[in-house]
């Protein structure tokens, strides 16, 4: 072991360094697609005259920026260029561009127990254990160093881990440095290096300019498998296949026929149902809930809440033609014994096994799932306000005002004249000032009231006030005026299927894929490319569509290089 960390640190000393297409659902107005159904009504919904950004619109990307690979995006490149099976080192998420000399010590520190495992070996052409020559260094490097830094390497990086190797087998130490440590040391260097650790774009030139071939692979394994190019896409960048929108899109649906892609679309859901950790919410798994309330609740029936609204996601996005009126209403639920006997429904015997079954009358998409539910609920009861604010913000896409800075967020308790949560929460929130914004979001939240604070299904909300047990019957029937969603709803399912027929929740569910591709909110400079995102999913009702017009997009495949 001392020997190893002896033959690396003088070299540091010495050197620096299926084709994706489906027939059109039925559209919601026979008439014109585009034009959505009123979901109260069932008229036609009349649209204002939409301005179309990109008439007339000069081409807009943004000037170059090196990033940093996320924790998650890091331990999958190291886990695919290595070929590992085994989980890659998962660090601690970067403060800054700039890295600390902590990081720079944990990132050695992986680096050096990956090579430890020898997977970079398979890459070496020639017997790793005996004398090994110059050539089949070379071999190793140009072969290895492709996988890791995602281009095929220049003569001036050839060269430089060349001399690295050379210099590291050249070291006066007895016994001589072996063939396989000076290959280690060089393995190691890459994996902890600049070009494997950040993304660095320039395009082909100045001004406006196509990302090379290279970069669109890069950009496009990250966005659609959140890791490193494969051996197939960095010979398409090479070939000049991704030269073109066309020879993008294709790969774009190799890609998301990978169960890499898939696994990069159930994380979508999460993040749009608000699952993760937030500066301001805990994750879903994180959440506390009254133990003695709520005895099913546990650490293993909240990751099957997660992972079957992550389920419910891919399964629409892959075998329901990426529909999203699917995604907002359907009935399909992955379940196991336990997730089963919470929503009421025969399931499989045990906990280890997991099927998918149809829910009753009482549920309908996304929305009234446990995950979100209890995602958007308090510790001892649900909470129509968070429900609300969630629905209204992320699947309506509508603004709202910040809450007084002297706002009640003391937990609710039941009073006489107010035992329900429903008539604690509006008389909390009976004020101007607060029916400035809960006047659209608590009637959101209403319609959810059948679902108690881990998505049970309640007829009655019980409880006790005063030392007296009480049961009231729970009022989901609400007046909604939510962005194009007007008009009174009643329960779960017809929010759903009002979700379903919204402009907006298609434009926002858009944004949303947008948002996931630029790993960012989008800007002013991106309102042609929301445009174009939101037209697919409109006149498609295919997500799918949607990823690949954003993927394969001028926007996507150019960056601004600076100064002409």
């Amino acid at each position: 072991m001392l020997r190893a960390i002896l033959i690396f640190l003088c070299s540091l000393l010495l050197g620096c360094e299926a084709a994706i297409t489906a027939p059109k659902p039925s559209p919601s107005n026979p008439t014109d697609p585009s034009q959505p159904i009123d979901p109260i009504t069932g008229e036609p919904l009349p649209q204002p005259v939409e301005p179309n950004p990109c008439e007339g619109a000069v081409l807009q990307v943004p000037a170059p920026v090196m990033r940093r690979l996320s924790p998650e995006q890091l331990a999958n490149t190291w886990r695919d260029v290595l070929k590992d099976t085994a989980a890659a080192p998962l660090l601690d998420a970067p403060a800054a561009l700039d890295i600390t000399e902590l990081e720079v010590e944990r990132l050695a520190a992986a680096a050096n127990e990956l090579v430890k495992r020898n997977k970079h070996h398979a890459l070496v052409p020639c017997n790793i254990s005996g004398a090994g020559t110059a050539a089949c260094a070379e071999g190793f490097i140009k072969a290895f160093g492709r996988a890791a830094f995602r281009h095929d390497l220049t003569p001036e990086e050839v060269a430089w881990l060349t001399g690295r190797y050379n210099t590291t087998k050249n070291l006066s130490v007895t016994p001589a440095v072996t063939f396989k440590e000076a290959i280690d040391t060089v393995a190691e260097v890459m994996l902890q290096s600049p070009q494997l650790y950040y993304v660095a774009e320039r395009g082909r030139g100045t001004g406006v300019t196509p990302l090379t071939g290279y970069e669109r692979a890069t950009r496009l394994s990250y966005q659609l498998w959140n890791t490193t190019p494969d051996t197939a896409l960095l010979d398409a960048a090479r070939d000049g296949v991704l030269d073109s929108a066309d020879g993008v899109k294709v790969q774009a649906e190799r890609l998301l026929a990978d169960p890499r892609g898939r696994t990069s679309i159930r994380r979508i859901a999460s993040t749009y149902l608000g699952l993760d950790k937030s500066p301001t919410h805990p994750s879903l798994e994180m959440l506390t809930k009254d133990a003695a309330k709520y005895p099913l609740d546990s650490p293993a029936l909240r990751l099957a809440m997660r992972g079957e609204s992550e389920a419910l996601f891919e399964r629409a996005f892959f075998d329901e033609q990426g529909s999203f009126k699917a995604l907002m209403t359907s009935k399909k639920a992955r379940v196991n014994a336990t997730l089963a006997r919470l929503y009421g429904v025969a399931g499989p015997a045990n906990d280890t096994a997991f099927d998918w079954v149809d829910l009753g009358s009482d549920r309908a998409g996304l929305f009234t799932r446990a995950a979100f539910l209890t995602s958007t609920a308090a510790e001892k009861q649900a909470s129509p306000t968070r429900r609300g604010v969630h629905i209204f913000r992320h699947a309506l896409c509508r603004t709202l005002g910040s809450p007084p800075a002297d706002v009640d967020n003391t937990p609710l308790q039941p009073k006489p004249g107010a035992l329900s949560v429903r008539e604690q929460i509006d008389q909390r929130t009976q004020g101007a000032v607060c029916q400035s914004c809960h006047d659209f979001i608590n009637p959101i939240g209403h319609t959810l009231g059948h679902y108690d604070a881990i998505g049970a299904y309640q007829v009655n909300e019980t409880g006790t006030q005063g030392g007296m047990p009480y049961s009231v019957p729970v009022d989901a029937k609400a007046t909604l005026k939510a962005g194009d969603i007007k008009g009174e709803i009643s329960g779960g399912p017809a929010l759903a299927e009002a979700l379903a027929g919204s402009r907006n929740a298609s434009d926002c569910m858009a944004d949303a894929f947008l948002e996931r591709t630029l790993e960012r909110e989008a800007g002013t400079a991106e309102a042609c490319l929301q445009h174009k995102a939101r037209v697919a999913l409109r006149q498609t009702d295919d997500m799918r569509q949607v990823l690949l017009t954003l993927v394969s997009s001028d926007e996507a495949l150019h960056i601004n290089g600076g100064q002409q």
